[in-house]
């Protein structure tokens, strides 16, 4: 055989091997790299790293919320949390992520707290996205009197 008929050979055993290889990497669940950032802001919330839980909140709330109101506000010590639903939008750039968790308040345990928090995708990752903004949602505008 031939050299030219040899590389010849050698490419299409190349690519009959790497064809069906990228196939395989393209049918990855997308949902996996959300659940890994969903973990990973979780355990920032078991490990009381507030700092590093607000940056997994979407570009709105953190121009919203500043991080020191984030942590005034964070007086829930999370105990533990279970994954228990992910629901991708169509287009997958939204998700709905359902999340049961235990919790210390004030002192007092409270176990199987469901919630059900909507994630979005920007700038190449997934980021937590609040339905409220805290006291901000419930007392709108700065007004005086009644």
């Amino acid at each position: 055989m031939k050299t030219h008929e040899k590389r010849f050979v050698l490419a299409a055993i190349l690519i009959a091997v790497l064809i069906p290889a990228c196939a395989h990497i393209q049918e990855k669940d997308p949902s996996e790299g959300l659940k890994g950032r969903v973990s990973a802001y979780w355990e920032t919330r078991i490990s009381n790293e507030f700092d590093k839980a607000y940056a997994f909140f979407d570009r709105d709330y953190r121009s919203d919320i500043t991080m020191a109101e984030f942590i005034k506000g964070a007086n829930v010590q999370i105990k533990a949390y279970q994954i228990t639903g992910v629901s991708l939008s169509e287009d997958q750039t939204r998700a709905d992520v359902s999340v049961v968790y235990d919790a210390e308040v004030l002192g007092r345990s409270i176990y199987g707290i469901e919630t059900e928090d909507e994630w979005i995708y920007e700038d190449n990752d997934w980021y937590y996205s609040p339905k409220t903004r805290g006291f901000k949602d419930l007392f709108p505008g700065k007004k005086k009197g009644l």
